[in-house]
């Protein structure tokens, strides 16, 4: 399910007071159980940056930039070219490190991972 598709959709129906049980999710083609995440986006509507989720798609993509070096798919050249690319992109869409790290956290979240670990990612 993609956060931005959750964010248009309740957008189109009050952004932060739109009425969950009034969306059919089959006129947006989105899967059973879509409320669930409709219903997350919409208590943080205002927590979220402009970006959404981006923060956590770059955490990912790193991540998996990572995993190909260790799995030696990738070589150190490449992957330190890819992750600097993704600094790039993380400028483009932050101008600051809090903002990014809430919408990472964020993603977390929307992506459903374990909150019992979201304690390694506290910052003090």
């Amino acid at each position: 399910m993609n956060y931005f598709l959750c964010k248009k959709v309740l957008d189109e129906h009050g952004g932060a007071n739109a009425d969950i049980s009034k969306i059919d999710p089959a006129k947006y083609n989105m899967p059973k159980g879509s409320d669930i995440l409709l219903k997350f986006v919409k208590d943080n509507y205002a927590k979220f940056s402009p970006a959404g989720i981006k923060a956590w798609n770059i955490g990912l993509y790193v991540y998996a930039v990572c995993l190909g070096y260790g799995a030696e798919y990738i070589d150190a050249v490449n992957g330190k070219n890819i992750i600097t690319q993704m600094l790039y992109e993380a400028q483009k869409y932050y101008s600051d490190w809090k903002t990014y790290y809430s919408d990472f956290m964020l993603g977390r979240q929307f992506a459903g991972i374990d909150a019992a670990s979201n304690n390694l990612y506290q910052h003090t």
